[in-house]
């Protein structure tokens, strides 16, 4: 019974390290991701508030609003798997 305590204790001891590392790990990139993104995000409505607002309404009804939409949340998946690959489990490097 004190061996098989014990064992649990290692296995949870262990896993708790790895949790904690992940967690971090995924906190500071995306706090980098976030500061990306939103500096994307002002370059692309600082450029936007310089075309002529027919021109704007014309994109926007063409479906650009979703577009760009699509092309931002593609950006942010790209960087979240590229992240969550270096992520290691159970001492292996995932590929």
């Amino acid at each position: 019974m004190t061996r098989l305590l014990a064992l649990i204790v290692a296995a949870l001891k262990r896993f708790g390290v790895e949790l904690l590392a992940a967690l971090g790990f995924s906190i500071v990139t995306y706090a980098g991701m976030n500061t990306v993104l939103s500096s994307l995000i002002g370059e692309l409505q600082t450029m936007m508030n310089n075309l002529p607002s027919a021109t704007l309404q014309l994109f926007f009804l063409a479906g650009g609003g979703d577009a760009i939409n699509i092309i931002l949340s593609a950006y942010a998946f790209k960087l979240t798997m590229q992240s969550a690959s270096k992520i290691k489990i159970s001492g292996k490097a995932s590929t």
